[in-house]
């Protein structure tokens, strides 16, 4: 059993983030990306003189125009993977989008400066994903989309390690046991334990892992209540 324990954490760990091979290149500069149209915006009637909703609409606008600009970086990827690339592409995207509107969420202080902050939030980080998805589509090859993780620290040392694409299926495919639905009521099928959770939506695969990394072993998960 400690073997098998091994063998999956071992595969939970190598889902390391990456786009593929075309993803890389200098440093993203979201700023210098943007349309000429939304600087003319900002120096114009009520956005020049600092007005909070005048600015967010600014905003608002290029972010109209860089999602155009990601969707267009997208489609022009997924025209080019395998089937079995598109769905961990789709996957991936799928948890890009969580992950923005989560982390843009976190300094809100519920004044009407969030207007304004969340919006540029959600335009730098569009903005940063476009051009990424534009550099995978430039590349000579794109290579199968990789598995991709994130780690969330938790009071105690824990870490609650979040693992998407075929590692993610890996593990759900590993896990033993039957696959069973949540007693929470929560979509798909799950399997494991507090320890290690897989589950499965359609074909879309994702895991939770906990860990010690002092220990550096599987820890027990945090409490939830359904």
């Amino acid at each position: 059993m400690k073997r098998a324990t091994t063998a999956l954490l071992a595969v939970a760990l190598l889902a390391a983030p990456t786009l593929g091979r075309g993803a890389d290149g200098p440093a993203i500069d979201a700023e210098r990306e943007y349309s000429p149209a939304y600087a003319r915006c900002l120096k114009t009637g009520d956005a020049a003189k600092g007005v909070t909703v005048a600015m967010a609409s600014c905003a608002n606008l290029e972010l109209g125009r860089q999602d155009k600009r990601l969707n267009a970086a997208y489609g022009a990827v997924m025209a080019r993977l395998s089937p079995a690339a598109k769905q961990t592409l789709r996957d991936q995207q799928r948890a890009w989008i969580k992950r923005r509107d989560a982390e843009c969420a976190e300094n809100l202080t519920g004044g009407t400066i969030d207007m304004i902050e969340r919006a540029e939030c959600h335009l730098r980080k569009t903005t940063e994903r476009a051009v990424e998805l534009e550099r995978m589509g430039a590349a000579d090859t794109v290579t199968e989309v990789k598995s991709e993780a994130r780690a969330f620290a938790h009071d105690g040392g824990a870490v609650d390690l979040l693992v998407i694409g075929p590692a993610a299926k890996t593990l759900y495919d590993r896990l033993p046991g039957p696959a069973k639905p949540s007693e929470c009521g929560a979509a798909g099928l799950h399997k494991g334990d507090g320890r290690m959770t897989c589950v499965k939506l359609d074909t879309e695969h994702s895991c939770h892992v906990w860990l010690n990394p002092a220990k550096q072993s599987l820890a027990d998960a945090e409490d939830d209540d359904c």
